[in-house]
């Protein structure tokens, strides 16, 4: 039920989380990611660019660390 929903979470250590919605732009994990790095859901584009960027410069990083490697 919505009225159940909360927007905060508690762990079972006591930490408090704030759930945030994220925009159903199709770029949910996207958004999701670029709100973790940089606070802002709607920078998803440009954390994309610089992670693609980031990859061009260290080749070893997309072989090590993506599927595709």
């Amino acid at each position: 039920m919505a009225s159940e929903f909360s927007s905060t979470i508690k762990d079972c250590y006591g930490n408090e989380y704030e759930v945030q919605r994220m925009s159903p732009n199709g770029l949910r994990g996207f958004s999701c990611f670029a709100y973790l790095l940089t606070g802002d859901m709607y920078a998803c584009m440009q954390t994309i660019e610089d992670s693609l960027h980031a990859f061009e410069r260290n080749p070893r990083l997309f072989i090590e660390e993506t599927e595709f490697g």
